[in-house]
């Protein structure tokens, strides 16, 4: 996931609220594969306690419209987690379509070396930084053409695997599988996931969400869930 668009909004001369926006692992395909490109992942968002009412929702649909206007992005989803009873109330509030809670990493892992790292799902173990740490305890010396580059200041660098050569390839590979052996194992509570779609006008907003329903005849999009759990 790689971090693309940032919003902030102040309030007398103070920032009390934020957005992020990201290239999710794994595109959704809400509209179609064709139109998979056109999403973009909340990844983040948050408001200060004393911020005024209903700013959060407003900073987000904001968001959404700047991206709109402004890029080719058209569904934005996001993710509420019950386990930090989170139910998603803000994008009730927005009217985003509501996808069910069945989103989220099959298994999650916590490092015994680094508990501050907390619980993190399969992608946390090809993470840029944690394969250079690899590298790092292998003693080989990490090769900047090793990376992919990416974004206007080449700020959103992947590792380029294929650039890496083949006998380095499979010490780090090796050093993955034995970190991830060390890691201890749960299975986490699914997540909550909505979406919200928007074309540039109302044409447009329509025919999108023609596309929707037509690639997910079984959502109830505005069967939102009410309970939090435990």
């Amino acid at each position: 996931m790689s971090v693309t668009h940032r919003f902030f909004c102040s309030w007398k001369g103070n920032m009390i609220g934020v957005v992020v926006m990201s290239t999710p692992n794994a595109f959704s395909n809400l509209l179609g594969k064709e139109k998979k490109d056109k999403e973009k992942l909340i990844s983040r968002g948050a408001c200060i306690s004393w911020s005024p009412k209903n700013t959060a929702s407003w900073l987000i649909m904001r968001s959404i419209r700047w991206m709109v206007n402004n890029t080719e992005f058209r569904y934005f989803t996001a993710y509420s987690d019950p386990e930090a009873r989170e139910l998603g109330t803000i994008y009730q509030a927005c009217n985003f379509y509501y996808l069910g809670q069945r989103f989220g990493a099959n298994k999650q892992y916590l490092d015994p070396d680094n508990l501050k790292r907390g619980w993190f799902g399969d992608v946390g173990f090809n993470d840029r930084s944690q394969i250079v740490r690899y590298a790092k305890k292998l003693g080989i010396d990490w090769n900047e053409e090793w990376y992919k580059k990416a974004g206007a200041h080449n700020q959103y660098r992947k590792v380029n695997w294929k650039a890496i050569p083949n006998e380095v390839v499979f010490q780090l590979k090796k050093e993955r599988e034995k970190h991830k052996i060390k890691c201890k194992v749960r299975v986490p509570p699914k997540k909550h996931k909505y979406a919200y779609i928007m074309g540039k006008n109302k044409k447009e907003t329509k025919e999108l969400k023609r596309l929707f329903k037509k690639n997910n005849p079984n959502i109830d999009p505005f069967k939102y869930p009410k309970e939090r759990g435990t």
